[in-house]
């Protein structure tokens, strides 16, 4: 009898230690599994690397990203947004001759006094689109494959020069930019 009450406080004990101690922990890293070598993913405010640990591939411990939060999107049509556009200054984005027609590039640009950020550029013939490089699903900033643009996170697939979504998960196209063209150069009012 001694050692079934033994047993019984000794389960209890463990029971209310693994509570009060953090048994049930959140996450600390990435929940998505990691797939090549380099992949990033920003994850409750610090970028995660993906780096190979003997022979898996798992996440680093992760950089704090200062002053990151999530982007929240804002409708193309919406007041707020055609507001921010007008009082703008345009953003550099590429030289016109760095596009070949029919090229579609993720390139990183930086307003004066902001974060730098990704857009994606397409050309057809003279016409240049540029859409948000930041997956619509959550985040991720996309990759040019071919003429489209994919996610690495999760696989979202998205025209490369409408921006409109071609695979899910991902529900809705990618933001565009109103881009003007001066000097041989491609800009964007951000």
């Amino acid at each position: 009898m001694t050692l079934l009450r033994r047993n019984f406080l000794a389960v209890i004990t463990g029971s209310l230690l693994s509570l009060i101690g953090g048994g049930a922990q959140a996450a600390t890293g990435p929940l998505i599994k990691p797939t090549r070598l380099g992949q990033t993913v920003i994850f409750r405010n610090k970028l995660y690397t993906c780096i190979k640990k003997g022979k898996n591939l798992v996440w680093n411990q992760g950089v704090p990203i200062k002053g990151y939060t999530k982007p929240t999107p804002t409708p193309a049509g919406s007041a707020s947004a055609s507001a921010s556009a007008a009082v703008a200054e345009p953003v550099f984005v590429a030289k016109l001759s760095d596009i070949a027609d029919g090229q579609v590039q993720v390139v990183e640009v930086k307003p004066a006094g902001a974060t730098k950020f990704s857009v994606a550029v397409s050309r057809k013939g003279s016409t240049y689109e540029v859409f948000s490089a930041s997956c619509t699903h959550q985040g991720c900033t996309v990759e040019a494959v071919k003429s489209d643009l994919a996610c690495p996170c999760h696989g979202s697939a998205f025209n490369g020069f409408t921006g409109a979504v071609i695979n899910g998960p991902a529900e809705r196209a990618l933001k565009k930019y109103v881009t003007v063209q001066d000097s041989g150069s491609l800009f964007i009012k951000a």
